[in-house]
């Protein structure tokens, strides 16, 4: 790959004018797909805070089957535009929750019975939901005190996963999205984000609490990006050599700023390393 680049950008260079500078920049590589979020439901049932039922539970003493006219009512809703539909359930969330239970009695979706689930997600990283009162439909767990409480534990069982191939660490960090992220739609995010450890295949997973859980993971992902990337500088203000330090995606902006002398805005998460690059 790295050849490919060294043509391309020569190819590049030439015909530009010794006074020219060049960036390239490529924010990531590619390798092979390995993490183990497949598995995280598992963790979470021998945990005690999941379903190991799964599927939709009856409500004792309710009649299993909805009522015709509920259900019509239901699907009538159907009818509605999908951006509205979508609105309204991000608004109201609780509203459209007691409509749901209304028109489907005897039924309660699997996470509802959960103190925590999880979360559809791009798989890299894995994503966990605190079932809260007050945000959730059916929320179990109260703010405060035991929320934090629940959240410590998952993390502190997750961080003890093992690989059980290897009997190296399956997970490399646990993060509440509060300390990740800000801002007006981080109810609607994952309350704990789990960082797998990429290096090895993950077919099972083992610590003294759960035990081993394993499931084949049939999912058709064969790849995924790498944390490394590139960046290559050419042109009469940058030195000749490679740079050690680690230069993060979002320093690279402000960088370019720098260069240009141009101030950068104060919300920018990243820092010029201008003079990484610079010639002394």
């Amino acid at each position: 790959v790295y050849r490919a680049i060294d043509t391309g950008l020569a190819s590049l260079l030439q015909g530009l004018r010794p006074e020219a500078h060049v960036l390239l920049m490529l924010s990531h590589g590619m390798g092979p797909w390995h993490d183990g979020s497949h598995l995280l439901d598992l963790v979470l049932e021998r945990l005690g805070v999941g379903d190991a039922e799964g599927g939709a539970r009856r409500l004792p003493g309710r009649d299993p089957a909805p009522a015709p006219a509920r259900r019509l009512l239901w699907q009538l809703g159907h009818l509605l535009p999908t951006t509205l539909r979508h609105a309204v359930k991000t608004r109201l969330p609780n509203p459209v929750w007691r409509l749901w239970a209304w028109a489907h009695p005897g039924s309660l979706p699997a996470w509802q019975s959960q103190r925590a689930y999880v979360v559809p997600g791009h798989s890299m990283t894995g994503g966990i939901r605190i079932n809260l009162h007050g945000r959730e439909p059916a929320g179990l767990v109260q703010p405060g005190r035991d929320y934090d409480a629940l959240c410590q534990e998952l993390t502190e069982a997750l961080l003890a996963l093992e690989n059980a191939d290897t009997g190296g660490r399956a997970v490399q960090w646990v993060a509440r999205a509060d300390t990740l992220y800000q801002g007006s739609h981080l109810r609607d995010m994952p309350d704990l984000f789990v960082e797998w450890d990429h290096s090895a295949p993950i077919r099972a997973l083992f610590s003294p609490r759960i035990g081993t859980v394993s499931r084949p993971f049939h999912g058709d992902r064969t790849g995924e990006h790498l944390g490394n990337g590139l960046l290559a500088g050419f042109g009469p203000r940058f030195r000749s050599g490679e740079v050690r330090a680690e230069i993060r995606t979002q320093d690279v902006a402000p960088t370019i700023l720098e260069f240009f002398g141009v101030q950068a805005p104060p919300s920018n998460e990243g820092k010029s390393v201008l003079s990484l690059l610079s010639e002394a």
